[in-house]
């Protein structure tokens, strides 16, 4: 049944966001290696430099990588966004987000007040926390994982739009591998 869902899933699917145990991620030493597969110029991936605001940056990576299929309103902070940090480096665009222009709309002002209004109250910026979101995306028919606390994406091989969710689950399952955790969704 689960590999029927999934074939029926792809149809509807170019990214999927995940919240992992910390211990689960990609470890770190594996995350400063260079890539097998450099990425793209046009991969859009960005540090995270706000404390526990990774929901945000893996929605923020996994839109950056997809707008043409998301179809974003012209004039939206969205597209703004995206316009005005393609350019940039990763590094610029993480102090983009957290320090913008005066004339540019303030997302982390706007990811404060979202988290206030959901039943759980959200950490404090500064407090740890063992729960992390990260990104993948399909792009030029890699699978990328991205998240903004490592040096870079991450190129966990081939997949296409039929195979996408599998691979990801693929991955996945690495992860839980090193853990006896069960605190996953």
């Amino acid at each position: 049944m689960a590999a029927q869902l999934i074939k029926l899933a792809h149809r509807f699917l170019c990214i999927l966001l995940c919240s992992l145990y910390l211990c689960c991620v990609t470890p770190a030493a594996d995350a400063s290696k260079p890539a097998d597969v450099a990425p793209a110029s046009d991969l859009y991936y960005m540090k995270q430099t706000i404390g526990n605001a990774c929901g945000t940056i893996a929605m923020l990576h996994s839109i950056g990588n997809n707008t043409e299929k998301l179809e974003l309103a012209p004039d939206s902070f969205l597209t703004k966004f995206f316009a005005a940090t393609q350019p940039m480096t990763p590094v610029e665009r993480g102090a983009y987000l957290e320090q913008p222009p005066e004339d540019a709309p303030d997302i982390e002002e706007a990811h404060q007040a979202a988290g206030e209004k959901g039943d759980t109250a959200p950490p404090p910026a500064e407090e740890d926390v063992n729960l992390h979101f990260i990104a993948f995306v399909e792009h030029n028919g890699e699978l990328w994982e991205l998240d903004g606390r490592r040096a870079g994406p991450i190129n966990h091989g081939k997949t296409q739009p039929d195979t996408f969710l599998a691979d990801v689950a693929r991955v996945t399952k690495d992860f839980i591998a090193r853990t006896n955790s069960l605190q996953f969704n």
